[in-house]
């Protein structure tokens, strides 16, 4: 099986801010919108 897509590397000081940001607990209903915010911050 062969995968194809885009892969980040982001190191090891990735914390669960970086991932989700508090500022999106808003969303977390709404799982769709939300995933487009995810490692936003991680940049």
């Amino acid at each position: 099986m062969e995968y194809r897509g885009k892969a980040f590397k982001f190191g090891d000081s990735i914390s669960t801010d970086h991932i989700t940001p508090g500022r999106l607990f808003h969303l977390r209903s709404n799982l769709n919108e939300f995933a487009k915010h995810v490692l936003e911050d991680a940049d």
